[in-house]
This record gives structure tokens, sequence and C-alpha cells, in this order.
């Protein structure tokens, strides 16, 4: 049987790559002149546009149209088809709030389980503090989620309802003092209040995942009128950011914890402000605990109201002593527990097959290759591969080598998509990478990356995780693992590929990881099985080839 053709240019396009990674310590300095060399022959008669006509923060392959999730592969069932559907919150939340969640822009039907156990609360849980309220159910939540789950919603869905109920209070207190039926008087005395007034603060551990929770509450509030949402990360315009506090409505805050601290310190007046706050959301504080802005949160805490005045949520994926010790001086003795994992569950990691091997330099580039295109066979229109590289350079390095080779050498052919992802890119640029890689369902997508993707960020569908060369920590391994399989109905797989002196890293720091050895050539015979497949019926991989 002939090999198919995209296998033969693989062959071709591997032999080339091991030519260009011959030198290992030319790799790890990312000197990008080797590939300039080492693989103009391999490129010059491929009639494309150059990596520089495809800015890397963009997807670089063919439109999103030309390639559709594969009618091969059946969508699985509904993971969360047992829980209650939205439209159960009908008479606890506003008919604008269910609008967003139900049709435009979210269209979800059913909740998930950590949904499920905090939006029935609703509306009792937002509602005004009194001081003079007997025995009063808990306003505070405590809650233990892992990420992937649905939690984002969880919170921003009381954080837009308690800012509704606030505004509405205001404007019942403006007619009563004022004794006016003057609705545009009343519009306007809200909407002062709503400038001077913050609704809900949210503390995020990393400006991706500020930049994720923010661009959510957008798309929750996208039916209310003038709702604003403000972020306060770094590496976006500081003065910017003044001045859209200063001139904006305050409803919902999102912010990292350096940034915040940096304006509550340094800009006169905005300490003050702060205090208003109704809501104060934690999310991700194991990470927050992990990275150690735990002296921060508690200065922020002490510029807001006092619990149980304020209201505070703590979303967290363990509950370690130090997290709970944070618990007892964050939320109010009167507060509720929702427990979103089962106390004998495994840990994220374990439930996902993982993988590593050992090669050569020369063997490197060609072995992810094979990987890549392992995935787009093994997940036909669904693939969607993440890899981490230790340094910039090297992701510099790989994006170019494996942008100019994959087109030619990868099942999905052109209509694979590439990104690049790292912290010499600016802030807008990597909210923007990041942006395409969470929205894309082209099925053959490839984002390579440092470790601004590792914790945090939330990307649906990742099939695959690779990571090249050893992490700085067994930790990191971890959170790099946690990009794939999130989600109740997501298996996903992880490889991490090592040169031969790395090898020791997988006994001194992966002690109790479920990580299997995978020789190379057994990666090679796998993906020979599913290439013969491939020949056999490539329609059935990619039906889109069929309409050409």
């Amino acid at each position: 049987m002939a090999a198919p053709l995209w296998s033969k240019s693989l062959g071709v396009g591997l032999f080339a790559a091991a030519k260009t990674c011959r030198s290992s310590a030319a790799l790890r300095a990312g000197r990008l002149s080797l590939l300039r060399s080492a693989s103009t022959a391999t490129h010059r008669k491929r009639d494309s546009l150059s990596p520089r006509e495809h800015p890397h923060d963009t997807p670089y392959g063919s439109p999103l149209t030309d390639a559709q999730p594969s009618e091969a592969s059946p969508t699985p069932p509904n993971p969360n088809a047992d829980q209650p559907k939205f439209t159960t919150l009908k008479e606890a939340i506003h008919p604008r709030t269910l609008s967003a969640l139900t049709a435009d822009p979210f269209k979800l039907v059913h909740m998930s389980p950590v949904q499920a156990a905090v939006l029935p609360l609703l509306p009792n849980l937002v509602r005004r503090y009194d001081p003079d309220e007997k025995d009063p159910a808990p306003r505070d939540l405590m809650v233990k989620a892992r990420t992937g789950t649905g939690k984002t919603l969880g919170f921003l869905v009381p954080a837009v309802e308690a800012r509704l109920n606030a505004l509405e209070a205001h404007a019942k207190q403006v007619e009563k003092d004022t004794m006016t039926d003057s609705k545009s008087l009343v519009t306007r005395a809200v909407d002062q209040y709503a400038k001077t007034h913050v609704g809900a603060l949210i503390i995020s551990p990393t400006r991706e995942l500020a930049t994720q929770i923010a661009n959510e509450a957008i798309k929750l509030t996208r039916h209310h009128d003038r709702f604003e949402v403000k972020l306060f990360t770094g590496g976006l315009s500081r003065e910017r950011q003044k001045r859209s506090w200063d001139m904006g409505r305050r409803d919902i805050v999102v912010a990292t914890p350096g940034r915040l601290r940096d304006f509550i310190e340094n800009e006169r007046g905005f300490s003050e402000a702060l205090r208003t706050t109704e809501m104060f959301i934690l999310d991700e504080a194991d990470t927050l605990l992990e990275m150690g802005f735990i002296p921060d949160i508690t200065a922020i805490a002490e510029h807001l109201k006092p619990s149980p005045e304020r209201q505070t949520f703590m979303f967290s994926a363990t509950m370690s002593k130090e997290i709970r010790k944070i618990a007892r001086e964050s939320l109010s003795a009167n507060h509720n527990f929702i427990n979103c994992v089962p106390d004998d569950a495994a840990p994220t990691h374990h439930a996902i097959p993982q993988y590593y091997t050992t090669t050569s330099a020369e063997e490197q580039l060609p072995h992810v290759l094979r990987l890549i295109a392992e995935d787009q066979l093994a997940n036909p229109g669904k693939s969607k591969v993440l890899i981490f590289l230790p340094t910039t350079r090297m992701v510099q390095l790989y994006s170019t080598l494996v942008m100019q080779m994959g087109h030619s050498v990868l099942p999905a052919g052109r209509r694979t998509r590439f990104l690049e992802m790292h912290s010499k890119k600016n802030m807008d640029r990597r909210v923007r990478t990041s942006d395409w890689f969470r929205l894309d369902t082209s099925g053959a997508m490839v984002m390579l990356t440092s470790d601004v993707s590792a914790r945090g960020v939330d990307y649906p569908g990742v099939t695959r995780v690779i990571q090249i060369s050893i992490p700085t920590s067994g930790d990191i391994y971890v959170h790099r693992v946690g990009r794939t399989g999130r989600g109740t109905n997501m298996k996903g797989r992880a490889d991490l590929v090592l040169l031969p002196h790395e090898a020791g890293f997988i006994q001194s720091e992966l002690r109790g990881v479920p990580i299997k050895h995978l020789p190379a050539d057994e990666v090679q015979t796998q993906l020979n099985e599913l290439a013969e497949k491939y020949e056999a019926s490539p329609v059935d991989f990619f039906p889109q080839l069929a309409k050409r």
C-alpha cells in the first residue's frame, strides 16, 4: 500500500527538521539564523506567504471557514444533561441576565455542577445587607471547584444580580427622597451612583485569567444598559486604566493583586472609592496562594468594608490548611461551604494519560511533528494542541520551524492554524492571541507558548499538551498538564519530550505522577496505523475534502 501524500511530505520535512535541530546548543540558544540556512531548500518551492506576512498573534493558516469539525467524530453527549436548566432561574434573576445565558451570547441550556450548586441560591444569596436581620441566611461562600467547570459564571451571575439590586435600591431611595416621578432625574442619579460606588471586585492571579473574566462579564451584561466592566492588570496602559476609572461606571472591577495595590497606594481617592465595594470575589485562591499574593490580598481587604457588611466569595480547587486560614480571615463566620470536588477524587492530572519520550536533539522536532500529526488523526476535526517551551527564544524558534513545515507535512495540511504566545508580546497581542486560541473551532489548531499559558487561563477543547524540555518544577508540569482534559467531557493527553540528559527529571520531580515511558518508535507505529486508515478514506477524517 502506497504511503499517502502527506506522509511522504512528512518524511522529507522531518529529515529537514532533524538537520535544523542537529545542534542542541544552538537550539537552546534560539539561534534563528540556523533555520534560515537549514530549511531554505525545503521551502524554496512552496507557494505560500512567509511567516512575516502572517503576524504570529493571528492564526497562521487557512481561514476558519476552511476547516469545520469532522462529521466522522460525533459530538460527545452533554455531561451536564442531568443538571438543572438555566431556564429554572427565570424567577430568580433579571430577564436580561437570563437572556445572555440562554440566548445570545452564551446559548447555554444546562448548568454545570458548580453553577447548579450556587445559582439556585439566588435571589436570596444577593439580598442587601441588613444589620438588623435576625438569624440571616449565609451571604458569603467558600466554593471548592476545579478550573474549567464553569465556576466563572458561578460567581459572575451573582455579581451582576447584586449590582442590579444595589442600583434598584438607590433608585427607590432617590424617588423617596426627592418625591419625584421624573425617570430622567432618577436615571441620572443612578448613573452617578454607579460612577462613585463599586459593585463587585474580582481578584484573579494572572493577567490572562483576569482578562478572560472581564470578557465573560462583558458578555453576561450585554443586554443591560450602560453596564461597565473595569480591568486593572499589568501590561496594559496604566494611564488608560486610570482614565477609564475616573470617567466611567464601576459596576464590576476585575484586577490582578499587584496592579490593584499599586492604584490603592498611589492614586488619590482610589482607596476611598474602593471602600464602597459591595462584593469581594477571590478566584483561584489556591493559585493566589502559590504565587505569593496573599500579603497583597490582605492589604487590599483592609481598604474594603468589613465582613459581613461586605459580601465575600472564595473559589479554590483545593482546601489546604493555608486556604482554610485565608477563608477564616476573609469570610463571615456565617458562610456556606460548597464542595464540588468529591473528597476521594484523584487530582485532575491523574485522569489524563501522560507519556514521556527521550530523543536526541536532532530527533526532537521530528518527534513533536509526529505528535501533532497523530493528534490530528486521532481527533479529526477537533485537534487543538498546546505546546510549552521553557524560554521565549525557544518559542520563537519552534514557532518558525513548525509553521514553515507544518502546512506541507501535517495531515490537516494548510488547514492547520498556528499561534505563538510569550512574554515579549505586548499585552494587547497576548490577549488577542489567547482569544484566537480559546475561541478556535477550526479542528486543527496549534499554539506554541511559554509559561504565560500555564496557570489559570481556561482554554476549552485542548486535545493534547506537549511539553518540550524539563519544566522548572513538578508543579509547573502539573499546571501545564491541567490545560487539557478540562471539563467533564474532555479526555485529553499530555506528552513530555526530553533530551537524554534531562530524563532524571522524571524520578526527581514527578514521583507519584502517573506518567509512562513511550519510546519514539511506538509513536511512529501509532502514527503509521492511523495513516493507513487515513489513506483508505481521507474524507472520513476531513469531510470538507469531499466538497473540493
